[in-house]
Order: structure tokens, then C-alpha cells, then sequence
């Protein structure tokens, strides 16, 4: 691993492609990779829309930062969180003091597109129509972008150059 000690962490909307960019970090860095969500679902043995269903958000959002929390970061340098994580339980201050943020910026249409290939797989789409996402996910970036913008770096998901963000961190 080097000398690069520190958790970096990649926060940012649904469909940024943080855990797509998480892993080939990971790979370029030569450390693991953790993606939140799917650590999450493991400890739930449930799927995130099955948790939001059935237990609701505010008992995902405090899974989400107990989890977060019980983390070994010796053994994820590199950690995927999932789009609302920054923004409950003061989970944006607990990882900037565990390590680096890194926020992954995307335009709300490439978002939508990108979303829109899969929406049963996102429960804040159940029930919208293409248009009512599009506003939803312009409402969800406005509220949600101050908390990402706190991280240490900004990189595009469209465009993300893992080399240079790799040379930044190590």
C-alpha cells in the first residue's frame, strides 16, 4: 500500500459512478475497495430498496453511518459511499477527519440518463414519471451538493482521470 494511509472516500449523487471510479482507483492505487451500499446490504442480509420498504429511511440512514463507522479503514483505503451518506449523521465530518473526500460531480441530465437505464434499482424513482425524476434529482442535488462540495477534491464522473487522482492522493 505504500505510504498512503489514509481512507479515501467518494461521495456524490446516485449514478456518479462512484463505485465505478472507486474500483478502478482502487486497482490503480494497488489497495482494496468497499463499496457502503453493498456492505450494508450484506449486514442487513437486505437489499437498500427492501430496507427502505419495509423499515423505512431514517432506520437505513443510521445502518448506513453505523456502518460506516465500523469500518476497519486499515483494510478500505478506498470507499464507495452511497448518494445520501454525506448528508445525515454527521457522516461528511466523520470522514473528512477519517481520511480524504472526494466528491464526483456529474450534470443532473447525465445523472437522469443514467438512471433511467435501471430505475427499479432506486427507490426515490418508485412511482415518477421521467420528468417528475428529473426535478426530483435537481432537488436532491441542490440539497444533498453543499455537504459534497465539503469534500477535499471535485472530479467529473463523466470525465473522471484516475492517474491524476491517484497522484493527488498518494
Amino acid at each position: 500500500m505504500g505510504k498512503r494511509t489514509q481512507t479515501v472516500f467518494l461521495v456524490g449523487m446516485p449514478g456518479s459512478g462512484k463505485t465505478t471510479i472507486g474500483k478502478k482507483l482502487a486497482t490503480k492505487l494497488a489497495v482494496p475497495h468497499l463499496d457502503l451500499d453493498a456492505e450494508v446490504e450484506r449486514k442487513a442480509d437486505a437489499g437498500i430498496p427492501e430496507i427502505f420498504n419495509s423499515k423505512g429511511e431514517a432506520h437505513f440512514r443510521q445502518l448506513e453511518a453505523d456502518t460506516l463507522r465500523d469500518l476497519d479503514l486499515s483494510e478500505c483505503p478506498v470507499v464507495s459511499t452511497g448518494g445520501g451518506t454525506p448528508c445525515f449523521h454527521e457522516n461528511m465530518d466523520w470522514m473528512l477527519q477519517s481520511g480524504r473526500v472526494v466528491y464526483v460531480k456529474m450534470p443532473v441530465k447525465a445523472l437522469h440518463q443514467r438512471l433511467m437505464a435501471k430505475p427499479h434499482d432506486r427507490p426515490m424513482f418508485t412511482g415518477k414519471t421521467s420528468n417528475e425524476q428529473l426535478l426530483f434529482l435537481e432537488q436532491l442535488l441542490q440539497e444533498r451538493e453543499p455537504y459534497y462540495l465539503r469534500g477535499n477534491y471535485v472530479i467529473s464522473g463523466l470525465s473522471a482521470d484516475i492517474h491524476s487522482l491517484a497522484s493527488k492522493l498518494d
